[in-house]
C-alpha cells in the first residue's frame, strides 16, 4: 500500500503544479506562485520523509523499475525546479505592478530562478540519470531554454541598474551583449536561445528583443549627445552580478492523520432515485 500512497500524493503535488501553469496563462502570478510553492512543499515531503520511510521498512521495489516521481533525488530535483517556476511568478508580479521595478533586485531574481533551475538539472544528471529516459525530453529543452532566457533577462535589469548609477557606458554594453543574444539561435554553433517548439515563447522573444533595441538606441542617442562615456568592448567582469538570489520556500506538505473513511454509498434518503434522471418526473403506471 506505501507505493499506490506515494503515487496519490504525486497526482497531489502534480495537480498543483498543473495548477500553477494554468493560473500562470491566466496572468494570476500569485496565485501560480503560492501553487508552484504547494507543489515544492509536496516534493520535499516525499524526499525527505515518505520516500525515506518507504525504503526503511524494506520495500522490495527496484529503484530502475520505479517512476521518476517515485524517487527522493528526482523528487528533490522537481522541487527546485518548482520553486524556480514560483520565482518566475514572484517577478511577474512585481512587473505587474504600477511604477518602476527594482532593477537591482530584478536582476538577482533572475539570476537566482538560472541557478535553481541550473541545479535542477545537474542533480538530475548526476543522481537520477537513469530517470531522465522517463520523463519527457521537452521538459529539458524548456529548463535549459529558460536557464539562459533568465540570465539575459538578469543582464537587461543590470544594465539598468547601471545606466541609474550613471555608468552609461558600462551599461550600454551590457545592453548591447544581452540584445544581440535575445533571440533564438539559427544553428546550435550561432549565438542566442536554444531552440524551442513553442509560439508563444518565440513571440514573447521578440517583443522582449525590440524593446530591448528600441532602449538601446535612445541610451546611445543620449550617451553621444549629453553624457560622452566610454563604451567598453566588454562587460567588465566587476559589473557582473557574482550570484543571484533566491527567495522562494516550499509550503510544508501535511499529511492528514486518522481520518474517517468516506461511506462507498450515501444513504438512499439523500439520494432519490429522481436524481439519477435530472428533475424529469417518474411516471409509475397502475
Amino acid at each position: 500500500m506505501m507505493y499506490e500512497m506515494i503515487m496519490t500524493i504525486v497526482s497531489e503535488i502534480m495537480g498543483s503544479a498543473v495548477l500553477g501553469c494554468d493560473e500562470q496563462k491566466a496572468g494570476n502570478y500569485a496565485a501560480a506562485a503560492r501553487n508552484f510553492k504547494a507543489a515544492a512543499g509536496g516534493m520535499e515531503c516525499l524526499a525527505q520523509d515518505q520516500l525515506p520511510k518507504w525504503a526503511s521498512r524494506g520495500a522490495k521495489a527496484l529503484d530502475k523499475d520505479l517512476p521518476a516521481e517515485a524517487t527522493a533525488d528526482s523528487c528533490d530535483a522537481l522541487k527546485t525546479l518548482f520553486l524556480a517556476c514560483g520565482q518566475q511568478m514572484a517577478v511577474a508580479t512585481a512587473l505587474n505592478k504600477p511604477g518602476e521595478p527594482n532593477a537591482s533586485l530584478m536582476a538577482k531574481l533572475c539570476l537566482g530562478i538560472a541557478e535553481q533551475m541550473e541545479s535542477f538539472l545537474n542533480v538530475m544528471r548526476s543522481k537520477a540519470s537513469s530517470k531522465m529516459a522517463k520523463m519527457d525530453s521537452s521538459l529539458f529543452t524548456h529548463v535549459q531554454f529558460q536557464i539562459e532566457l533568465q540570465k539575459l533577462l538578469s543582464s537587461y535589469f543590470s544594465a539598468q541598474n547601471i545606466w541609474a548609477s550613471r555608468e552609461h557606458g558600462v551599461a550600454i554594453i551590457m545592453l548591447r551583449e544581452a540584445t544581440a543574444a535575445m533571440k533564438i539561435r539559427s544553428a546550435p554553433t550561432k549565438r542566442g536561445l536554444p531552440k524551442i517548439d513553442s509560439d508563444d515563447l518565440k513571440k514573447d522573444v521578440e517583443t522582449v528583443q525590440r524593446h530591448m533595441q528600441i532602449l538601446l538606441q535612445s541610451w546611445e542617442k543620449d550617451n553621444s549627445t549629453a553624457y560622452y562615456d566610454i563604451i567598453p568592448p566588454q562587460v567588465p567582469e566587476d559589473a557582473k552580478l557574482s550570484a543571484g538570489t533566491f527567495i522562494m520556500k516550499p509550503e510544508p506538505y501535511k499529511m492528514e492523520e486518522n481520518i474517517a473513511p468516506a461511506p462507498l454509498l450515501l444513504p438512499a434518503r439523500k439520494m432519490p432515485l429522481a436524481g439519477l434522471f435530472g428533475r424529469t418526473s417518474l411516471k409509475v403506471s397502475r
